[in-house]
């Protein structure tokens, strides 16, 4: 005869109930790594700033299991992921703005910028992680679960 009492159901319970943290770690470091390819290939490459301060992920347990992010360093980082709308540019440090164009060098005081659409590479990297995460934390909840 095989005979199971609710202790033994709670006893495996609150085993796993303790290995959440540590499961729910796993899956969102596991996410954030994906997330973190994902934001470095669509990161536009015009000086490389941006791809190079993507951070590394940044996971902190909680009591209800785990919250993370990544993140860019570069300056402009919210400029190219919300786009910028028409604005003026003038120059501060020195008496003109300078740049190489098709006809040779230009100058001027100051510049109308026409802005600049907004770059998804943010959004794309936030999709990977949301999928990542699912298909991570079921893995590791099932290898939790064997445990028992």
């Amino acid at each position: 005869m095989i005979e199971i009492d609710d202790s033994d159901v709670l006893r495996s319970f609150w085993a796993l109930e303790d290995d959440m943290p540590m499961v729910c770690a796993v899956g969102v470091r596991s996410a954030l790594e994906d997330a973190k390819a994902e934001a470095y290939v669509g990161a536009p490459r015009r000086s490389g700033q941006l791809a190079a301060g993507i951070t590394d992920p940044v996971v902190t347990l909680t009591s209800r299991g785990a919250d993370g992010s990544i993140e860019s360093t570069a300056k402009h980082s919210l400029f190219v992921s919300e786009g910028t709308k028409a604005h003026r540019i003038q120059a501060r440090r020195r008496n003109a703005l300078r740049w190489e164009g098709a006809n040779g060098e230009h100058y001027a005081t100051s510049v109308s910028h026409p802005g600049t659409r907004p770059n998804d590479f943010w959004r794309n990297a936030e999709r990977v992680a949301a999928e990542s995460l699912e298909v991570e934390v079921d893995k590791q909840v099932t290898l939790a679960c064997n445990k028992l």
